[in-house]
């Protein structure tokens, strides 16, 4: 069970695998996604991000630490849809309880927040792709209301939710009003 959030603002040193609204702050790094693979990383349908880069130099095997995700612009294509319901229908031969469509997903936006376990060469995952570096997730959390990302801020793929030039966007304090909501 997780903490309350009163239980949680007052600590100096939070547990780094504990969820928190100090989990994030100015040097949090975001990752911009395409949809669909944005929503499926803060819903855990997919456990895994292929990045050919580690997101920080030092990341490893098992050194968890949590990043947030912004989706893209762009609009999924046909054939984008259809490698995604591949991968679905083989996670889920049993069938699950929603199809995705494109008009599901928020574009623009930083979607929800995610603990990377680490950095591995590999995993044994349907949603790895290979040769690229898995970034294996192990708790995921999408937020109530997608925080808009702001027109101004030019983000290519990834940064810091609130370090230099972005700090002017506020990002910090919205992201720690969706982390309330969520503990």
């Amino acid at each position: 069970m997780l903490p309350s959030l009163a239980q949680l603002v007052g600590r100096t040193n939070p547990d780094p695998n504990t969820l928190s609204v100090n989990t994030v702050g100015p040097n949090t790094k975001i990752i911009k996604v395409k949809q669909p693979w944005a929503d499926a990383l803060v819903t855990g349908k997919k456990d895994v991000e292929n990045r050919t880069w580690p997101i920080t130099p030092d990341c490893r095997e098992d050194s968890p630490m949590w990043f947030l995700v912004a989706s893209s612009k762009a609009t999924p294509t046909a054939a984008l849809m259809r490698d995604y319901e591949q991968l679905l229908e083989r996670q889920y031969p049993y069938g699950r309880p929603v199809v995705d469509v494109p008009s599901d997903f928020a574009y623009g936006a930083i979607i929800g927040l995610v603990r990377l376990r680490g950095c591995y060469k590999s995993w044994n995952s349907i949603w790895y792709n290979t040769p690229d570096i898995a970034w294996v997730v192990d708790a995921a959390y999408e937020f109530q209301e997608p925080i808009p990302m702001d027109p101004q801020d030019r983000m290519q793929t990834q940064g810091s939710l609130g370090s230099g030039e972005r700090a002017r966007f506020g990002y910090v304090d919205l992201v720690r009003a969706q982390v309330a909501k969520l503990v």
